[in-house]
C-alpha cells in the first residue's frame, strides 16, 4: 500500500512540475493547452478520491473527474470573491490543493499499522 501511495505521489509531483513549467514558463503551444486541461480534469480530484480506497478504477475516475471540476470551479470562484483573482494564482491554488492530497495519502499510508515506513 505504501509503495502504491509513493508511486502515485511521484506521478502527481512530476505532473505538477510539468504543468508549472509549461504555464509559468510561458510555453505557448497546443501541448500546453492539452496538458493543462488533462491535468485539471483528472489530478485534483484523484489526489483526494484515492483517500477513499475504492480500488475500482471506473468509479475512482468518475468521482475524480467530478471532484476535479468542482475544485477547478470553487477555488477560482473563491479568489474572485476575495478580490484576488488572477489565472496564475488560481492555478497555483489548485496545484497546492492537489499536492496536499498526495501528501495526506502518503502520511496516511506511512502511519497505517503494519506498513514499513522505510
Amino acid at each position: 500500500m505504501i509503495l502504491r501511495a509513493r508511486l502515485w505521489f511521484v506521478i502527481l509531483a512530476a505532473a505538477e512540475a510539468v504543468i508549472a513549467i509549461l504555464v509559468y514558463g510561458d510555453a505557448h503551444s497546443s501541448v500546453r493547452v492539452v496538458a493543462v486541461l488533462f491535468f485539471l480534469l483528472i489530478f485534483p480530484g484523484m489526489a483526494w478520491i484515492r483517500l477513499l480506497q475504492l480500488y475500482e478504477p471506473v468509479t475512482e475516475l468518475t468521482l475524480a473527474i467530478a471532484l476535479s471540476v468542482a475544485i477547478d470551479a470553487a477555488l477560482p470562484g473563491a479568489l474572485v470573491y476575495a478580490g484576488g483573482w488572477s489565472a496564475g494564482a488560481a492555478l497555483a491554488a489548485v496545484l497546492a490543493l492537489t499536492l496536499a492530497g498526495g501528501v495526506v495519502e502518503n502520511v496516511r499510508a506511512a502511519r497505517k499499522p503494519g506498513s514499513a515506513a522505510a
